[in-house]
């Protein structure tokens, strides 16, 4: 999420540069952690939602309790 983040906001700023790390993120870092991160079910849905509420932390923050 956090690196989707900053490309998004690289895409808003310098479009070139965002081509560039999207490309980068596409074609490496995803294939490199494909076995390392978890899917985002329901379940894990629900739960992130328990995590949030009723002190809404922000959601990066609630992803890493």
């Amino acid at each position: 999420m956090e690196v989707e983040i900053g490309i998004l906001r690289n895409e808003r700023r310098d479009v070139e540069l965002g081509i560039r790390l999207r490309q980068w993120m596409q074609e490496h870092l995803l294939a490199e952690f494909r076995r390392r991160t978890w899917s985002v079910d329901t379940k894990v849905a629900l739960k992130f939602v328990q995590l949030h509420v009723p002190n809404p932390v922000s959601e990066r923050d609630a992803q890493m309790r």
